[in-house]
């Protein structure tokens, strides 16, 4: 079992990645956080090696974090990894404005994935979290992304 979760920063995709890992205790835990600061460029083929290499040692795992988004867009685009399922996670939460580029990055490499691999198992998480920063007005909670394909 290979479990993709995917979505912008601060939405719950650790959170989900632990109530998943208590579900399945066999699973591998891979947090692609550990890995931000490796080169540019490089990190979604490395996170993609971890990956395969459970996969020959037959190990069921799940992979977390922003940098999903970049996985799934590379092992897309080069056919070398694809997840059995993928939970794309959104919340109610307002982007942080240095955070805008990499939620832009997120959605539409998982929408272009999405869209490429119509019969892997999409489960889309929604957390109502409410965590408006004092300064800002919470009148309205921003719209959800749309996407296309959800099962439950």
């Amino acid at each position: 079992m290979r479990i993709a979760i995917a979505g912008r920063p601060g939405v719950g995709k650790t959170t989900l990645a632990r109530k998943l890992l208590v579900e399945n205790p066999q699973c591998a835990l891979v947090h692609t956080d550990d890995y931000m600061n490796r080169e540019f460029g490089i990190v979604d083929k490395t996170l993609i090696e971890i990956c395969k290499n459970l996969d020959k040692m037959g190990r069921s795992y799940i992979v977390e974090g922003v940098q999903v988004a970049r996985m799934l867009r590379h092992g897309d685009k080069e056919k070398i990894w694809y997840p059995d399922k993928l939970y794309w996670v959104e919340a109610d939460t307002l982007v942080e404005p240095r955070h805008k580029g990499l939620t832009s990055l997120c959605f539409n490499a998982v929408q272009d994935w999405i869209d490429n691999n119509p019969n892997i198992p999409l489960e889309r998480v929604y957390n109502r979290v409410n965590a408006f920063r004092p300064s800002e007005s919470p009148k309205k909670p921003p719209a959800p992304e749309p996407i296309q394909r959800v099962y439950s």
